[in-house]
């Protein structure tokens, strides 16, 4: 799934009918690409986010979760005697306080460095013939327009599936956009630069999504690469890891 130049994260409104079990099934798996390929603007929706992505997006487990925390508020948190009509407003009162919390001590104790701390951003190449050379998809590159760069990049494939330049682009798109998914089936280069890059690319997929030791599995293997940057790159990326540890 392709990420939007506008935030989808989900409203808040959207978020409690989750919670409460009110989604239908074709509403939930909307419901989880827009958490997962978005990014939350509250505490709230952050605690969501993050619950999910420990749990692999695995929407039992939160639904679990929350009927359990409901029935503790409702044994231990609420005065019986007070509830009335307002007795949802006060369990959703306390779910909101949970999921932000959950995220705000995850977050606080976090120990792993961002990705960010060695990821190196592919500047691209230069294009000095104009628009008519085929190559727009690399201007809009330079430009970080990652969206439509992937868009034009699609279209180019259409034509020629198996181009390693084109291929090796579209992964870096995907996961500039925040829409790189590792679980799906994906075309790679056969060029052995491109190939090494992308996955370069995938481990700090693996990075960004928490799971630390495939990260470094890949990042050792690419530590003896013939290509330098990509050598130095995770042979940093490594050391920052294992500083961490």
């Amino acid at each position: 799934m392709e990420a939007s130049n506008k935030n989808n994260f989900p409203v808040k409104e959207m978020l409690q009918r989750f919670l409460n079990g009110e989604l239908k099934e074709s509403e939930i798996e909307i419901f989880i690409a827009q958490v997962k390929f978005n990014s939350p603007d509250s505490e709230y929706g952050a605690g969501v986010k993050k619950f999910l992505e420990d749990n692999n997006y695995d929407v039992n487990k939160i639904l679990l979760w929350r009927n359990s925390a409901k029935n503790r508020v409702e044994d231990k948190l609420i005065n019986k005697h007070s509830w009335s009509e307002n007795k949802w407003l006060k369990i959703a009162a306390v779910l909101v306080i949970c999921l932000s919390s959950y995220f705000l001590v995850i977050n606080t104790n976090k120990s792993t460095p961002s990705w960010e701390a060695t990821y190196a951003k592919d500047l691209g190449f230069p294009v000095f013939m104009g628009k008519d050379n085929g190559k727009q998809w690399m201007e809009s590159y330079r430009a970080s327009n990652y969206l439509e760069s992937l868009n034009l990049i699609n279209k180019a494939l259409e034509i020629n599936p198996t181009n390693d330049t084109l291929l090796y682009y579209k992964i870096v798109c995907l996961f500039e956009t925040n829409s790189l998914d590792i679980q799906k089936p994906i075309s790679f280069s056969k060029n052995e630069y491109y190939k090494e890059k992308t996955q370069l690319i995938f481990a700090y997929q693996y990075w960004k999504n928490g799971r630390i030791k495939k990260a470094t599995e890949i990042f050792k293997g690419l530590s003896k690469s013939k290509f330098d940057e990509i050598k130095i790159n995770s042979l940093q990326a490594i050391k920052v890891l294992n500083d961490a540890n």
